[in-house]
């Protein structure tokens, strides 16, 4: 697929997406439109104002700042798994102008409007309650559909 994403060939309009982070995957199914899902284990991040100065928009650092210095690194980290699963639904990789998309550090649901020269549809994104503290983030091309999550 484009830049490599994967897809499945004679699937149709079955789409698909996985993520991995140390001993914990995830895959996101869909069909009628593109998926991303992107997890982190919980983890401290080293140099956090540095790293958010490069990949998280102005409103995003802005919230970052806000957020109690206790939550800094978990905001951090839902910000960034959303990022990476909206980048991973459009089949882009992450050399594109991170800091152009907001995502939001918070949990509650976004829909992000079509971003000039990335994406021409909406995309909705959405931090998922999966696991055991993971940060999981679910992005899909058009619109949202039904999550459920499966542990095996």
């Amino acid at each position: 697929g484009k830049n490599g994403k994967p897809y499945l060939d004679g699937g149709g309009d079955l789409r698909f997406n996985l993520s991995h982070s140390e001993d914990v995957a995830y895959i996101a199914v869909r069909t009628g439109g593109a998926v991303g899902i992107d997890v982190e284990r919980p983890r401290v991040v080293r140099d956090i104002d540095d790293l958010a100065a490069m990949v998280l928009s102005m409103q995003e650092r802005t919230e970052l700042a806000s957020a109690h210095e206790a939550s800094r690194n978990a905001a951090f980290l839902c910000a960034w798994t959303r990022k990476e699963a909206f980048v991973k639904a459009l089949g882009l990789g992450i050399t594109v102008d991170l800091p152009s998309i907001t995502v939001g550090v918070t949990t509650d649901e976004r829909t992000v409007p079509p971003v000039n020269g990335l994406s021409t549809e909406a995309v909705h994104v959405r931090t998922l309650a999966c696991g055991e503290g993971e940060h999981v983030a679910l992005a899909c091309v058009g619109g949202d559909d039904r999550v459920m999550c499966f542990d095996a």
